[in-house]
């Protein structure tokens, strides 16, 4: 790590960044500002995961989690969905959000772009594959009718969906998204899917959901924030000091860890050291994509919510492709992500969700 750190520095030296993620955010077409501001957001709203392993501890039955214990399972989630079932949900949630959606996710389905069910010699997971304007778009499942499997559905659709919407508004040069957006689509389009299940399930079933879900959020959005200031830190303490032992660097991770995690998540001996396996951190500053992607997604779920007629404003976005900065395009929109306040309305869509897992503990008497 000391090797990779030392190389990082010499690049940013040669080529005159003054600060270690500023190569990132080029490469991004990302303003410092606007990741400043969403650190800053995120940073200031930690309670939100210490609340949360609090309830999980108490859900499980624990004084404490311990640390590799955090992302366990809670419940069950063992309601089946057929392939047709899931398509009928997600299709109908497309299109109460908008016709376009639902002519895209219509289309796509109908004409034999959906490669759904696992066989022989196909890879594992889902994903949706587009390269040029000119060629079409396809979507590879692995459907085996699990609650899972119909979010799944939802965000590969959403990435189909963004897709096919910048095929029409931009030229070859301008097709594609940037790091920093890149989930936007595929996670407002499996929320609102998500929030569809919870009404078809019962209390028992709708908590285990909230659980999960909560877990993604705070995995995706405060865990990978931590890390970056982890980064930031770690970048900092070797251009100034030279060399780090691996005391040195377990004491820094573990300092941003604990400070996400709260007091219910014990720093089990050994895991000063798990820094060494994420593999993101010599990929230098990646991981604020994540919290950007979700966060985005949630604050424009959060117009939606208000204002149906928001949704105008999303299919504006998905549609930019690369022609502006992520900055560029929600400013013509009316919508200044440089403000804190744009990204703490994401996070205010994660403590709602908290808000409703908790109350809904404390009534089925868990907690």
């Amino acid at each position: 790590i000391n090797a990779v750190l030392n190389d990082k520095k010499i690049n940013d030296e040669i080529r005159g960044f003054g600060r270690p993620d500023k190569a990132r955010h080029i490469a991004d077409d990302i303003d410092s500002e606007v990741v400043d501001s969403l650190v800053e957001a995120v940073s200031e709203n930690f309670d939100i995961s210490a609340r949360f392993y609090e309830l999980k501890s108490k859900l499980l039955g624990l004084e404490k989690l311990k640390y590799h214990e955090r992302n366990i399972s809670y419940g069950s989630l063992n309601k089946k969905y057929s392939y047709e079932e899931s398509v009928k949900l997600a299709g109908s949630v497309f299109g109460s959000l908008d016709g376009k959606f639902f002519e895209i996710f219509k289309r796509l389905i109908e004409s034999g772009q959906v490669d759904a069910f696992p066989k022989k010699g196909k890879r594992s997971g889902a994903f949706c594959v587009y390269a040029l304007k000119s060629q079409p778009t396809y979507l590879m499942l692995n459907h085996t009718e699990t609650i899972d499997d119909v979010s799944t559905i939802a965000h590969e659709m959403g990435h189909a969906i963004n897709d096919e919407l910048m095929k029409e508004k931009q030229n070859a040069l301008n097709f594609g998204t940037p790091l920093s957006t890149a989930e936007a689509a595929s996670t407002f389009m499996e929320d609102f899917v998500i929030r569809e299940l919870m009404k078809e399930s019962d209390d028992e079933l709708k908590l285990s959901l909230l659980v999960e879900k909560l877990n993604r959020d705070v995995s995706t959005i405060i865990r990978q924030i931590s890390c970056y200031k982890f980064e930031k830190e770690l970048h900092k303490e070797f251009r100034e000091k030279g060399y780090l032992p691996k005391e040195e660097i377990g004491r820094i991770f573990q300092r941003n860890m604990k400070s996400y995690m709260g007091d219910f998540v014990e720093q089990s001996k050994g895991s000063e050291n798990w820094w060494i396996y994420w593999s993101h951190i010599r990929t230098y500053f990646y991981v604020y994509s994540y919290a950007s992607g979700l966060l985005i997604s949630k604050s424009l779920q959060s117009l939606v919510k208000k204002d149906k007629g928001s949704i105008e404003k999303v299919k504006q976005f998905l549609s930019s492709g690369l022609s502006k900065s992520p900055k560029d395009i929600f400013s013509e929109v009316g919508i200044d992500i440089t403000e804190k306040g744009f990204w703490k309305q994401g996070l205010q869509e994660v403590k709602d969700l908290l808000d409703e897992a908790e109350n809904l503990a404390k009534r089925l008497g868990k907690i």
